[in-house]
């Protein structure tokens, strides 16, 4: 909401010191937009760069998270001590903090030449307007007066369009940062929701499996093959076996998270 409500008070703040500007001369505006556009290019090109490559460092931002997260869980303090593992934690963290801070550093260099750029084009928009200004004062077209009038317009307005550039960008880094949520809900749907049986009305309630199979992509084994189960309502009941034999897949398929083969 603030970066709405800035953006639409610089765009009305922007709107009527540019009706002064085109007062003076509409060609001086259209100068003074055109450079302010080239600020926004330049900002979207570096978001469109962090947006295009964001996925290279996500596996790297799981991994630096997990071993921050295992590193201040005293439970797992007898197992590196007793494997001496120390080093090649702080080694393993190491690689994958430089491989981060390399992404880092990409992403911020795009940032600040975008930065550079629009100082440049700023530098060059006020030095134009004011250079016009000192012209028509030299040639004794403005008076003193005028000339001061107009000095505060220009700065106005380019306060009000640096606001307003700088609101849009805004806008439009939440607007892709909101592009993997709205993926998200555009994903289709496993099966269709017309197939799957109603929601019981009571618990607790049965649970059966009828001849389920389910395979991993790309595997040629089957992680589950054909299985037959069905849990009474209120029983409890253990699922144990060999690492590998499909526990695991066992309850994220009772859990909707996997999609099963067949059954």
């Amino acid at each position: 909401p603030q970066t709405i409500a800035l953006f639409l008070s610089s765009a009305v703040g922007a709107l009527l010191y540019g009706c002064f500007t085109a007062a003076l001369h509409p060609l001086l505006l259209l100068a003074l937009l055109l450079t302010s556009g080239g600020s926004i290019l330049l900002a979207r090109g570096a978001q469109n760069y962090r947006q295009r490559h964001k996925d290279d460092w996500v596996e790297l931002d799981k991994k630096l998270q997990y071993l921050d997260n295992r590193s201040t869980d005293f439970t797992a303090g007898k197992d590196v001590r007793l494997y001496g593992m120390e080093i090649w934690l702080g080694a393993l963290c190491r690689d994958l903090a430089a491989l981060r801070m390399a992404w880092h550093l990409r992403t911020h260099k795009r940032d600040f030449g975008a930065a550079c750029g629009s100082a440049l084009l700023l530098l060059g928009k006020d030095a134009f307007a004011y250079g016009y200004l000192i012209d028509l004062v030299l040639r004794g077209a403005l008076g003193g007066g005028d000339f001061l009038f107009f000095v505060g317009v220009f700065g106005g307005f380019s306060t009000w369009m640096s606001g307003l550039v700088d609101g849009f960008s805004r806008l439009r880094l939440a607007s892709l940062d909101l592009c993997d949520v709205r993926a998200f809900l555009e994903m289709p749907e496993h099966s269709p929701k017309e197939s799957l049986a109603p929601l019981p009305s009571a618990f607790p309630c049965p649970i059966a499996f009828e001849g389920v199979s389910f395979s991993y992509p790309g595997s040629g084994e089957r992680a589950l093959e054909t299985v037959d189960l069905t849990v009474r309502a209120g029983e409890k009941i253990a699922i144990v076996g060999a690492n590998g034999a499909g526990k695991t897949t066992f309850a994220k398929l009772l859990c909707g998270l996997y999609p099963p083969d067949a059954g």
